[in-house]
C-alpha cells in the first residue's frame, strides 16, 4: 500500500460518523501528521503481508436504531455495527486495489459481466490463488446521521 493510496482514502472518508469500540473518530485520522499517517500505513502493509488483523479492530458494536417512531415490534428496528475507522479505510484501500486489478485482467467486451463468479471462475482457469473479502458496504459503513 501507498502513501498516496493512504492519504486519498482517508481524505474521502465520510466524517461526522459514530466510532467503533476504539473511540478513534475518522476526524482524528483525518488530522494526522505525515509521521502518523507514515505508521498507520506501516501498520496496514504489515497487517497485509502477515494476515494478522489486531483483536481490537475485529470487535464492533452493535446497535439497534428504530427506523420508524414509537416502533414496538422487532422487526421494525434494523441493527448497525459500528467498527473501527481504521479497520474501515484499511479495507477500502485493499477493496480498491483489488477491483483495480480486477478491471486490468478482465477484457473490455468482459466487463458486463464481471461478476464476482466469472471472476473466481477466470482465476481458477488460470490456476491463480484467490483470496475474497466481500464486504456488504452499505452495512458495514452506515449511512446514519450522528448529530
Amino acid at each position: 500500500m501507498t502513501m498516496e493510496e493512504g492519504e486519498h482514502t482517508i481524505k474521502i472518508a465520510k466524517t461526522r460518523k459514530a466510532t467503533g469500540p476504539d473511540d478513534i473518530p475518522v476526524e482524528f485520522l483525518k488530522l494526522l501528521e505525515d509521521n502518523g499517517k507514515k505508521f498507520l500505513l506501516q501498520l496496514f502493509n504489515r497487517i497485509y503481508e502477515t494476515g494478522k488483523i489486531p483483536n481490537d479492530w475485529l470487535k464492533s458494536t452493535f446497535v439497534t436504531i428504530p427506523p420508524q417512531i414509537n416502533a414496538k415490534k422487532c422487526t421494525k428496528y434494523r441493527t448497525i455495527s459500528l467498527m473501527s475507522h481504521a479497520l474501515k479505510i484499511f479495507l477500502r484501500i485493499i477493496q480498491q486495489e483489488y477491483t483495480t486489478k480486477f478491471r486490468k485482467t478482465i477484457l473490455v467486451h468482459e466487463m458486463p459481466y464481471s461478476s464476482i463468479h466469472i471472476l473466481v471462475q477466470h482465476c481458477r482457469d488460470v490456476s491463480h490463488s484467490v483470496y475474497m473479502c466481500l464486504i456488504d458496504f452499505e452495512k458495514a459503513f452506515d449511512k446514519i446521521r450522528h448529530s
